[in-house]
């Protein structure tokens, strides 16, 4: 990257980052109940630090030239049955892309997402999913993502 900023892996060291960044991802996009989001912080810190350990979760950040983080992304790697779109029977799933506000419209989540699309090419995974926010959508379309068919419910609100 140029202008100063770098980009770096995630460690375990880093799940504390990784979840405050996706708290106030969802806080953006939804104004979710803090007890839900607390939930999840709590759950999510222990899936993360497990995935990280495994290899399963691989997470990026963009530091600035103070090495303060300033932006993120991951992508968990999701073993599934072999089909015709991953016939490796692996599956990339972008998660949790946060660009910190005053770091905004720099390009910093295309980076991202560009490294993270890289180094999912590079590692034998034929297809990457995300669930998009009505924020990230024009990036994402722009980087060649495509609406799917998928259907879902949830059992929450039920």
């Amino acid at each position: 990257m140029n202008n100063g900023f770098q980009i770096r892996f995630a460690g375990v060291e880093d799940v504390p980052t990784i979840i405050r960044q996706r708290r106030a991802m969802f806080e953006e996009i939804r104004d979710y109940d803090p007890a839900r989001l607390d939930a999840m912080s709590a759950a999510y810190a222990t899936w993360a630090k497990e995935l990280l350990t495994r290899g399963e979760y691989i997470g990026w950040f963009v530091v600035n030239d103070t090495q303060e983080i300033v932006a993120g992304a991951g992508m968990w790697v999701q073993a599934l049955m072999p089909n015709p779109n991953e016939p490796t029977g692996f599956r990339g799933h972008v998660v949790n892309v946060y660009t910190e506000p005053d770091y905004r419209h720099q390009g910093l989540a295309r980076q991202l997402m560009v490294t993270v699309l890289d180094w999912a090419k590079s590692h034998g995974i034929t297809s990457v999913t995300l669930n998009a926010s009505q924020f990230g959508r024009p990036l994402y379309e722009s980087l060649g993502f495509e609406q799917d068919n998928h259907m879902i419910i949830s059992l929450l609100d039920h």
